[in-house]
């Protein structure tokens, strides 16, 4: 590479990005969407970074430190080659800048230059060894195609590929004693008019406070568990504590108002701690660390789906306070559920991401939420396949008791599948959505096609 071409790379801004990660190995599955270790110009540093995805991929290897690095690559055999423990340990105490997303990006697009660079000093002698002008665009054409494939993280099938695996999916189903496609949201009729959480997809539950997307947020993962399903749970609102009560509530059946006071009788404590000792077996796993920003989320789902396979759900709770507040909210928020939805088909999940509606609603007459009511919508609604907007009347009339403790789940959205509205009761102290409808119910011959 001629020294035009080595100006377009920053070695110090690849020594920065090493000295991050291996300071804060959180960012590295963050990193390992988006970078190859043939992107950076040092081969010290690919060799490196390339131990760093290595040793993370060990069996039992959860916390990365540097030891561990250092033993994998002896193990490979190129320790030396990587600067030896001497470069690593320097890395380790480099006092450098928090701020991943701008070391990555200029990682990235230093590689992406210098490719472009070497492609354009290709031109003078394509054009020269030549003479068909439309064989020179086909060769540029073919250079730049290859650059692209090499930083795209997903490939191309062929059509006998894709028809093959789709008929197994399609067999598998009829053979199996299903009634819907995807995993049970623990509510009957939703999955009669959805399909149940499909792989892949990224769900919006959205609704103005009080309205009761976080019960159906809970609700939903812990039905999921039950069924024997992974459930990674982000609460970005509440402490664990809170959380665990509000679960305590709905797993046993027992007013969270008395457990939040402790005022609860000895049959009411026990049923808690009953429940308590099921709860304890389910593979629900909880974060509510307050700061994550949404690489920090990202990272956490990747190590827990590759530490715990069998996780098939994620849910946010709830996707605002993922933003900065001093960034342009709608932009932001557009970037971070495109990174949501690429986890979710990357890692073959569903996100199930709770969202606050805009404050408008309330000064309208008619306040059943809509599409544009999602708070700095930005490209939340056109990012996610199902978006459900949750409405009480009776938090905006005077209605009978009959009529009262009722929420309308209007299904805004579906990518596959028709919109429409569903009626629950709703135990609000409980955290706990009714449905009329039971599993037996459920005959999808009845259904409309």
């Amino acid at each position: 590479m001629d020294v035009i071409t080595m100006e377009r790379f920053s070695h110090q801004n690849e020594y920065n990005l090493l000295a991050l990660l291996l300071q804060n190995p959180e960012y590295l599955d963050a990193a390992a969407t988006q970078l190859r270790d043939y992107m950076l110009s040092s081969s010290i540093h690919q060799l490196i970074y390339a131990g760093m995805l290595g040793a993370l991929k060990e069996d039992g290897v959860d916390i990365l430190t540097p030891s561990m690095i250092i033993q994998y690559l002896h193990k490979k055999g190129t320790l030396d080659g990587a600067g030896g423990e001497t470069y690593i340990d320097a890395l380790n105490k480099e006092k450098t800048e928090q701020n991943f997303e701008f070391y990555l990006k200029a990682v990235i697009d230093a590689y992406k230059s210098a490719q472009l660079l070497n492609i354009s000093e290709r031109i003078p002698r394509l054009v020269r060894d030549l003479s068909d002008s439309d064989r020179i665009v086909d060769a540029i054409r073919e250079s730049l195609d290859s650059l692209e494939t090499k930083i795209s993280t997903n490939g191309v099938v062929t059509a006998s590929e894709a028809i093959t695996e789709s008929l197994q999916v399609i067999k598998e189903r009829m053979e199996g004693d299903k009634k819907y496609p995807g995993i049970s949201t623990g509510l009957p009729s939703l999955d009669f008019q959805i399909g149940g959480f499909i792989p892949g997809d990224d769900w919006i539950l959205c609704s103005r406070p009080g309205h009761g997307k976080t019960s159906l947020l809970l609700q939903a993962t812990i039905e999921v568990a039950k069924a024997g399903h992974g459930v990674l749970l982000f609460q970005k609102e509440m402490s664990l504590q809170q959380l665990m009560e509000r679960i305590f509530a709905y797993e046993a059946d027992v007013s969270h108002t008395q457990i939040k006071f402790g005022s609860l009788n000895k049959t009411a404590f026990r049923d808690v701690k009953t429940a308590a000792k099921s709860l304890s077996k389910l593979p629900i796993f909880f974060d509510t660390n307050i700061y994550g920003d949404v690489y920090y989320i990202a990272s956490v789902i990747r190590k827990y789906k590759r530490m715990y396979p069998h996780i098939k759900i994620v849910g946010i709770d709830y996707i605002q306070l993922l933003a900065e507040r001093s960034l342009d909210q709608t932009q932001e928020l557009g970037r971070i559920s495109r990174m949501l939805k690429l986890l979710a088909v990357d890692l073959d999940i569903t996100m199930l991401v709770a969202s606050q509606l805009n404050r408008k609603v309330e000064e309208r007459e008619n306040k059943v939420p809509i599409l544009s009511d999602i708070r700095q919508s930005g490209n939340l609604e056109e990012d996610a396949d199902v978006v459900i907007g949750l409405y009480r009347r009776d938090k905006y009339e005077i209605l009978p008791e009959s009529e009262q403790k009722k929420v309308q789940l209007h299904i805004l959205k579906q990518r596959n599948g028709p919109t429409g509205f569903l009626e629950f009761r709703i135990d609000e102290d409980k955290f706990r959505l009714i449905d009329k409808m039971n599993m037996t119910d459920i005959d999808l011959s009845k259904k409309e096609t």
